[in-house]
């Protein structure tokens, strides 16, 4: 019998400890994968909540920037004598509203060849005292920017007053659409060449019409936007959001153009985009963030799960763990005693019954 007990026990003692390590692998990898998939949809809603505070963020200002500007073009255009104290006093809420990244608003002519020096002379007449108008060769009209005002610190780089603008590519673009379509354009990108900094810029033009039942064209109210500068600026007003990404804006043609990008920790693994109107243009908010980060200080857990339960399993599942009950032939032997000897029977010679 014990011998077959033995047995027994040497068939079970491994089917045991088989059995044991798997259900330990299966409770030890399920709640360790539970456990990252929870925190995986943490940092995706953390993701979801940042991308859209960013966004709202940036479309709130670009809003406020087309919104002033418009502003400012709808009361320069009852404005039959616009003088340069007029200007002033209209583009005073722009210089009061710190916008990020704006660069100096400007009141803009458009001039025929033969009107230069009539023009320059009107506009002298109207306040701007020292205007001197450079048009630039081969063109038969001249988009001429005659009244200047900077808006606070960041809008001291800029062209100076009568330079003239027709033919530089995506601000001419962006003012001769404004005037056809009588509504605020955004040009595409471009690189000023007064900009020490070489950053991407973008034109907002507001055309100037009159109210009257025929309109007539009078100019259009200009504002730069330094790219880096305005994102720089934006990003503040929410705080570290924890997560990296680029501001891009779609052209004309349908190409991407990066107005600014800004880094973020750790390594990316989720991303988020969407696309919103600025006028008439569309611009897209890239952003991306690392999920480790985002789901806070715990996203070790499943790892540390992982290692533990595999630790413990193991120790389960060993054949002879310390603390299990000793084999047969490790367990004590009752002594031999002098009376147990005189009680057994005595064994007769070999081959007697």
């Amino acid at each position: 019998m014990g011998e077959r007990r033995d047995g027994a026990r040497r068939v079970t003692s491994p089917l045991l400890s088989v059995s044991v390590l798997l259900a330990g692998l299966a409770v030890t990898v399920l709640s360790s994968a539970a456990l990252h998939g929870a925190q995986r949809d943490i940092a995706s809603r953390v993701m979801d909540q940042r991308h859209r505070t960013t966004l709202a963020a940036v479309r709130a200002e670009t809003e406020r920037y087309r919104g002033l500007l418009d502003s400012v073009a709808a009361g320069i255009a009852t404005d039959s004598h616009l003088t340069w104290e007029d200007f002033d006093v209209a583009t005073g809420p722009l210089a009061d509203a710190g916008l990020a990244g704006a660069t100096p608003v400007a009141f803009l002519v458009s001039v025929p060849e033969d009107g230069v020096a009539a023009a320059q002379q009107r506009w002298r007449d109207h306040g701007a005292s020292g205007l001197v108008l450079r048009p630039n060769p081969g063109n038969d009209v001249h988009y001429f920017r005659v009244l200047s005002r900077a808006l606070g610190d960041a809008g001291q780089a800029g062209p100076r007053p009568g330079t003239d603008v027709a033919g530089a590519g995506p601000l001419s673009t962006a003012l001769e659409l404004a005037r056809d379509t009588h509504r605020t354009t955004v040009s595409d990108a471009y690189v000023p060449i007064h900009d020490p900094d070489g950053q991407p810029s973008f034109a907002f033009a507001a055309p100037v019409w009159t109210r009257a039942n025929t309109p007539e064209f009078r100019g259009w109210v200009v504002a730069g936007l330094h790219g880096g500068t305005f994102l720089r600026d934006v990003l503040r007003t929410v705080g570290d959001s924890g997560v990296a990404g680029e501001l891009v804006a779609v052209d004309g043609d349908g190409g991407r153009d990066t107005v600014a990008s800004w880094a973020g920790p750790g390594e990316p693994d989720l991303r988020r985009s969407d696309p919103f109107e600025v006028g008439d243009r569309q611009w897209v908010l890239e952003t991306r963030g690392d999920s480790r980060q985002l789901a806070g200080t715990g996203w070790y857990l499943p790892m540390t799960i992982l290692a533990g339960g595999l630790i413990l399993t193991g120790l389960l599942a060993h054949p002879r763990p310390p603390f299990a009950e000793p084999g047969p032939r490790h367990r004590r032997r009752r002594p031999v005693t002098a009376a147990a000897v005189r009680r057994a029977p005595a064994a007769g010679p070999a081959g007697t019954a």
